[in-house]
């Protein structure tokens, strides 16, 4: 609810998009627009998808491409933002992680690159994953340390196409207690901006 808040003031256009339509029943669909819509007004837009099949994708990315102001150039257009890419990096790590033990934590895990460190040839990565509870690290460590593993190896494979480096990746995981519902750590992370 503190993001729907955050996007209810901050005066920009949103859109709603209700993901897992592959494997929901319509009723838990209908509950969850329902629910959003009552924050976001009934004239927002809504998209029905399944991201892993790819249902209905195109049509919610162009409507948030439709929904962008044209702005200036920041960068020169052959320069890459640093903060950009961190960014991005810490999206893929998540993604790593979620494709690996989405169906035990879905939703509670925050990814925060800690250190980046760039050479022409390699980056030196670290990033912190954090979840909301203390059975969820184990999940996440895995016996032995075997999940964590996977993940690492899975994040630095994504990581070496999109950056055409040699990837060197360490991953820890913290607990932060019901972190999806604290304004600060969400601001930190760059989830939502100043309430």
């Amino acid at each position: 609810t503190l993001v729907c808040e955050a996007i209810q003031g901050c005066g920009k256009p949103a859109v709603l998009a209700v993901n897992k339509i592959d494997s929901a029943k319509r009723h838990e669909i209908a509950e969850m627009k329902k629910k959003y819509l009552s924050y976001l007004g009934a004239d927002t837009p809504v998209f029905e998808v399944s991201a892993m099949h790819g249902t209905n994708t195109d049509e919610l990315l162009d409507a948030m491409r439709n929904a962008l102001p044209q702005g200036p150039f920041h960068y020169d257009p052959d320069q890459v933002a640093e903060a950009f890419v961190r960014e991005i990096a810490e999206e893929i790590i998540r993604e790593a992680a979620n494709e690996l033990i989405y169906h035990e934590i879905p939703h509670a895990l925050a990814v925060k690159i800690e250190s980046w460190k760039e050479t022409e040839k390699k980056v030196k990565i670290q990033a912190v994953i954090y979840v909301e509870r203390s059975n969820q690290k184990a999940i996440v460590i895995g016996d032995g340390g075997v999940m964590i593993n996977q993940i690492m190896k899975s994040a630095r494979e994504k990581l070496h196409v999109d950056l055409e480096k040699f990837i060197e990746l360490k991953l820890f995981v913290k607990t932060a207690p019901d972190w999806q519902n604290k304004p600060n750590f969400l601001r930190d992370m760059g989830v939502v901006d100043d309430f």
